[in-house]
């Protein structure tokens, strides 16, 4: 039987005007390909011989075999496309269930389809971390826990109706869960950063919302700068116990970056206009201030709501990042540096919809999260997540509205 080939299943298209765009976010490598050569690449789109993708070539370009066999050479040695093994087969149905029992599909499938409003990801990495780690067993918990909040249904995305609101929500909103950023070792501020960092800013690119389940809080820093990559100028909105900066210079940020010091990096970016922590209480040698940042110390934000309902600017879209230790480990203890004073479950919804109302939120992730052997805090994360994205999703079309007119 002649060998059949494809297009490398790791490779997400991109049709320009003139030319094709190929990107392989596993390998980390992008190329462009001019616009004669589409054709030829794309004659692998489904398993083929190289003399069916021929014939299939040569009723619209005058070419000879030696000359297609070259290209077809020249693409395998570009990994562009890769031979078809186990042909013939039946492949087992994916029976993955992603967050909210999305259904898991590859980025490829996400970023190449239509309509996907959010994209669930998980970064399973806590080598960052400065005393417990754990942190990278979230992604899979909450996978696990979190349909006991939400079941997502893909035929009719008819949402789910919420007592408490009083009405029906995430209505024809259309998610996917793309997996986990993997890798067989993870290193420490390695290649793996870059592809997270190159997958949120392929997701924004797309008008998707990237909805990164983490990991330690470094985890942030790549899901930021691909967001900026995307918008150029954005703020960040943080709940957080502690406040992950002290000012220092970060000089080799992959030798020195942890989950304690990211924002240093962040803060230091041009891209990054406004920075706003809500619920810092961690004691410190002395207060930090910085023009950029804007703290609500503690839980002082419940009775400056306005305050921040104003202060938030309308000009710019925010990157939203939550650590679970902003609440109190009363209500939540799965985290590795717990303190008391943080938030109750309804105190957190309370600020969460607030932000939602004023700021224009195009990525998020949830970090810090310690799974152990009760499923209570993984379905206190959830429900929190569930209520954060409806309220995202409701104020879609007028923050895009709001955006759209201050660029004007």
């Amino acid at each position: 039987m002649k060998e059949l080939y494809k297009i490398k299943d790791s490779l997400v298209l991109f049709d320009e005007q003139s030319s094709l765009t190929l990107w392989d976010p596993k390998e980390g490598w992008e190329l462009k390909l001019e616009a004669h050569m589409i054709d030829f690449l794309k004659a692998f789109a489904i398993p083929a011989t190289k003399e069916a993708a021929y014939r299939s070539i040569a009723t619209s370009y005058n070419v000879n075999e030696q000359f297609f066999e070259d290209i077809v050479a020249s693409f395998l040695s570009q990994k562009l496309i890769e031979p078809v093994s186990g042909a013939g087969k039946t492949n087992k149905p994916n029976l993955q269930i992603g967050m909210f029992r999305t259904p898991i599909i590859s980025l490829k499938e996400c970023l190449m389809g239509e309509g996907t409003n959010i994209a669930f990801l998980g970064m399973p990495y806590d080598l960052n971390v400065t005393y417990r780690p754990g942190a990278r067993f979230a992604p899979s918990y909450l996978r696990k826990v979190s349909g006991s909040v939400f079941q997502y249904d893909s035929d009719t995305l008819k949402g789910a109706y919420d007592p408490v609101k009083g009405k029906q929500i995430l209505q024809n909103i259309r998610m996917t869960d793309i997996g986990d950023i993997s890798s067989v070792v993870f290193s420490r501020n390695g290649t793996q950063f870059d592809s997270l960092e190159e997958t949120i800013y392929r997701l924004t690119k797309k008008n998707i919302l990237p909805t990164t389940i983490g990991g330690d809080h470094s985890i942030t820093l790549p899901c930021v700068k691909g967001a900026a990559r995307t918008y150029h100028k954005i703020g960040i909105i943080q709940l957080d116990a502690h406040s992950d900066f002290g000012l220092n210079q970060v000089e080799d940020w992959r030798e020195t970056t942890h989950h304690g010091n990211f924002m240093d990096l962040l803060i230091e970016d041009e891209r990054v206009v406004d920075i706003v922590q809500i619920g810092i209480r961690q004691l410190v040698e002395g207060y930090l201030p910085h023009a950029k940042v804007k703290q609500y110390p503690g839980k002082s934000i419940l009775l400056l709501l306005s305050e921040m309902e104003d202060r938030l600017n309308s000009e710019i879209p925010y990157y939203l990042t939550i650590d679970v230790d902003a609440m109190d480990p009363t209500v939540l203890s799965a985290t590795g540096t717990p303190l008391p004073g943080g938030f109750t479950y309804e105190e957190m919804n309370e600020v969460l919809k607030t932000i939602t109302k004023s700021a224009r939120i195009i990525g998020l992730d949830m970090v810090e999260l310690l799974p152990g052997d009760s499923e209570v805090d993984g379905v206190l994360a959830s429900g929190l997540l569930i209520n954060l994205l409806s309220n995202v999703m409701e104020r879609l079309d007028e923050h895009c509205t709001s955006y759209s007119k201050s660029l004007t």
